[in-house]
Parts: C-alpha cells; sequence; structure tokens
C-alpha cells in the first residue's frame, strides 16, 4: 500500500524487507516520478544544460538595481570591519549609500568627496585603524577628532549623519560660487555667536548661564553636526522617567543626556536675502574693565546676496502664540509659519502635552496628587492667553546675529508659560468629583496666571497669582488673611506638585 501511494512508511510492521525487493520498490517510485514529468532529464543532462545558461549575461530591468544595490549594502552593513579591507568596502559603501564620490590611494587614503568638500580619511595598512580624519571646504585640511572617534569605534550610522550634515550646508541652488559664499555666511555667523558666548563667562550658576545669558549654553559645530544653543531646562526635564530620579542641573548633565529646549544653527534655502560673509562683531573694553559686544549693520561690503537665511531649528515644534510669533518677525522682518493651521493655543498646547487623550475645547481638567485630588476650569480674561490663537513651530528665519538673544527670550517665555499649563494637563487622571478641590486657572498674561479656590478647611476663597515674569523662579503671591497663611502656602504649593 504504501508503495502504490508513493510515500515511504514511517515503519513496516511483520514483514521485514530482504535488499532485492527494497531495491525494486525504489525503482518502482522513481518510474512513476519520471512518468509525472515526461521533461525529466537525468543530472548529468540536468548539470550541461545548465552551464549555458550560467554563462549567459543577464538584463536587469533599470528598477531593479537600486534595489539589488540597496540589498548589497544591507550586507556589507551586517559584515564585521576587522582588516583594512572590510573598512575601505564599509567606507565606499557609505559614500555611494549619501551620493558622495569614492577614491582610494595606496589602500592608506579615502576620500570621500563632492564638488563642495572632502573627507580625508587616513587608515593603518595592516588592521585598518583609523587614524585621522581630515574635512576639507576651501582652505587647508582641519583634522576632525569627532570623526576621527567616530570611525574608531565603528560608529558608522553617526558618520553617515555628518556626512548628511556637511552636504545640507552646499544645499542651496546655484553654481559653485554661491554655495561657496553660502558656507562662508554660515562659518561667520557661527564665529560671531561663538565670540558672544565667551562674554557670558562672568554669569554664575547654571540656572541662570541657561536662562539669562543672551545665547543660553553654546556647543560648537562638531563635523558635520550644527552649532546648538541649548536655552530652556524645566524642573520636568531634568526628571529620568526610568529610574524615577532627577539629573543635576549641571552642563555636563544636560549635554550627556540631551536634556532640555534646544535650537541649532542652520541655513535653508529660500528668498534671497543679504547675508554676513564675515564676523560682524567687535568687542569694546570699556574703563570699568567690562567688555561689550558691538555689531555692524550688514553691508555692500560684509555680506553677499543668497537665496537663503539663517534658520533656528527647533528640538521639536512647540506651540505658540501668534502675538509672540507677530514679535519675534518684528525682530527678524521675516514671516514665519502657515496661517492655514492657526488653531486656539489651548486646543495646541492639549494636543502636545496630552498626546491627544484630551479632546479640544476641553475647559475642566483633573489632576491627581498623592493625597488630593483637583479639578481646573480654565478661563482667560478679555480672550486672554488660552484663547488666543497659536501655531506649531518648528523652525525661526532670521539674518542678523543680534536676531538670536531676542528670539530666544520669547521662546523662553512661550516655553515657561506652557510649562505651567501644561502641569494640569495630566490625561491619566481620574475624574473624582466627590473629594475634588475645585480650582479656577485664569490667563491674565502670558506672564500673569491666577489660580483661585476653596480653602480646603476654611470657609474662605484663595487667590495664588503667578509671575512669571522672571524666567529663573516662579514668584507666587497668596492673597488671604494673616491667620490663614501658613496653611494656605502649604496648599498652594501642591497646585504644581507633580
Amino acid at each position: 500500500m504504501a508503495a502504490e501511494s508513493g510515500v515511504f512508511p514511517d515503519r513496516v510492521i511483520n514483514k521485514p524487507e530482504q535488499g532485492v525487493e527494497k531495491k525494486l520498490r525504489l525503482a518502482t517510485l522513481m518510474e512513476k516520478l519520471r512518468a509525472r514529468n515526461p521533461q525529466h532529464k537525468s543530472w548529468v543532462d540536468k548539470k550541461l544544460s545548465r552551464i549555458p545558461n550560467m554563462t549567459e549575461k543577464r538584463h536587469f530591468d533599470t528598477a531593479d538595481k537600486p534595489l539589488i544595490q540597496k540589498c548589497l549594502d544591507t550586507l556589507q552593513k551586517a559584515i564585521k570591519v576587522c582588516n583594512n579591507q572590510s573598512m575601505l568596502e564599509r567606507l565606499e559603501s557609505i559614500a555611494r549609500q549619501v551620493g558622495l564620490n569614492y577614491n582610494t590611494t595606496n589602500d592608506v587614503q579615502v576620500f570621500i568627496s563632492s564638488d563642495m568638500f572632502y573627507i580625508e580619511v587616513q587608515l593603518d595598512k595592516v588592521v585598518g585603524k583609523v587614524k585621522d580624519v581630515k574635512i576639507v571646504h576651501q582652505g587647508d585640511p582641519v583634522s576632525c577628532p569627532e570623526l576621527t572617534e567616530i570611525l574608531q569605534n565603528g560608529q558608522f550610522d553617526e558618520f553617515v549623519t555628518h556626512l548628511e550634515g556637511l552636504q545640507k550646508i552646499y544645499s542651496l541652488s546655484g553654481d559653485k560660487k554661491i554655495k561657496t559664499k553660502a558656507y562662508l555666511a554660515l562659518q561667520s555667523i557661527e564665529k560671531d555667536l561663538n565670540s558672544l558666548a565667551q562674554l557670558q563667562s562672568s554669569i554664575n550658576g547654571v540656572a541662570k548661564y541657561i536662562h539669562k545669558s543672551p545665547l543660553g549654553i553654546l556647543l560648537p559645530r562638531k563635523g558635520g553636526l550644527p552649532m546648538e544653543l541649548m536655552y530652556f531646562v524645566s524642573p520636568y526635564d531634568l526628571l529620568d522617567k526610568l529610574t524615577k530620579t532627577a539629573h543635576p542641573l549641571t552642563v555636563e548633565a544636560i549635554t550627556e543626556y540631551n536634556l532640555g529646549q534646544r535650537v541649532t544653527i542652520c541655513m535653508e534655502p529660500g528668498p534671497p536675502n543679504k547675508l554676513q560673509t564675515m564676523p560682524l562683531m567687535t568687542v569694546n573694553k570699556m574703563p570699568d574693565g567690562k567688555s561689550l559686544p558691538s555689531f555692524t549693520d550688514i553691508t555692500n561690503v560684509n555680506s553677499h546676496l543668497l537665496p537663503a537665511c539663517f534658520t533656528l531649528v527647533l528640538k521639536q515644534a512647540i506651540p505658540v502664540a501668534l502675538s509672540v510669533v507677530q514679535k519675534i518677525q518684528s525682530i527678524t522682518h521675516i514671516e514665519f509659519g502657515n496661517s492655514d493651521d492657526v488653531k486656539p493655543l489651548i486646543d495646541l498646547l492639549m494636543q502636545q502635552y496630552s498626546n491627544g487623550q484630551i479632546l479640544n475645547n476641553q475647559k475642566k481638567l483633573h489632576v491627581s496628587l498623592p493625597d488630593q485630588h483637583h479639578v481646573y476650569y480654565l478661563n482667560g480674561v478679555n480672550g486672554g492667553s488660552l484663547d488666543q490663537p497659536g501655531i506649531m513651530v518648528s523652525t525661526i528665519p532670521f539674518i542678523h546675529p543680534t536676531n538670536v538673544p531676542n528670539i530666544l527670550n520669547h521662546l523662553r517665555q512661550q516655553l515657561l508659560f506652557n510649562t505651567v499649563v501644561s502641569n494640569m494637563i495630566r490625561p491619566h487622571s481620574k475624574p473624582e468629583l466627590s473629594h475634588s478641590i475645585v480650582c479656577e486657572l485664569t490667563t491674565i498674561s502670558m506672564q500673569q496666571l491666577m489660580v483661585t479656590f476653596e480653602h480646603p478647611a476654611h470657609d474662605a476663597i484663595v487667590t495664588v497669582e503667578m509671575d512669571l515674569s522672571d524666567i529663573t523662579s516662579l514668584r507666587c503671591r497668596v492673597n488671604t488673611s494673616s491667620e490663614l497663611s501658613l496653611c494656605t502656602d502649604d496648599f498652594a504649593s501642591k497646585i504644581f506638585q507633580r
């Protein structure tokens, strides 16, 4: 039965097969297989018929070539770089991936280049270890320790990010002369901001250094990564959600863990603007020994008309009131933002800080604390800050280095307002109306808020006024009778307990 069905039996019971019978059985099975396919050929014939096919030139569709190359690059990433040859192959794959040219000299020098710049990688011929990496724009080669360390540690994805950043500098439309001027413009604005940051050393305290200085903490350009300005760190930015501990408010912790809000100094294509091609800042020594910066105006001598503008690129888009946007535009004289995306500021804050879990136009917010439950009713005086229109802002254009400190001041004020209001936006708090303390949050302006609630122990109304004009400290003033002030101060502190 097993032979007739064409399936080998797992075992045969009470009937052992002899050698001759087994061979006959296998022959019968093979004949049945051959009968199913009349084109059957022997193994020798099959092998001979494949040889011409293997020697034929295959013609691939043009659409298949990028897919095949992508597969090869994926395989290349999986190969461990352990010698000179594997390092050369990886660098060639990276250059092709980002659209740059690749050349090598004696397998010890690799050049990854475009029409505007090139990177020179010096290798050890025996072990393939990277000895030095140099970047050349228009002048002499300049060693880049950051890129050298990245390649030595095998951080090739980070290396790709640097290459893409270098390419973005020359992303303007135009000839080589225009792109050369664009690099000089970006280099000049970075020099001015770096010189201005060096004058901030007299400010004591990290909090004041971040929030009170013109630029905050400045991180200079590293390879292809643009210059960064860290200008705002809220108390919630210091919280580590994994360990449930707070990071120290130090420059090292902020830079290491990428805390707070920051902007990068970039250049983006746009309408023609006169942009500086040389530094505009000079330092004047005063009779009392202080050093004050002085900036010259943009003229035909120190600038060039370029189809671009400088931009502050935010770490993430933030809700900004339209009134603040208009103040920034009055500084830069450049419009930004999409007027079609204008929404009430409260709706943008709800979307941003609740991840869409709280519906727009929600005027009642629940806040659960360890020992209390609050219900906040939102209100604005004469169509105040929460009801006014706003937009999401991710980039801000500018053309002069003096624009940057003024823009950052407005962004700090907006972020402080957003941080205070977002403290009431807690999507995971559950309503407990029977035991809730009812509060009313009134926004008088971007710098002044007021919370009104009934005293928990006495028949009295308490008002807490918050002054947001000083960004380094949140000042609250409690309006109530003197005999209730001690108890009220303790209760008012719980309003902003996270």
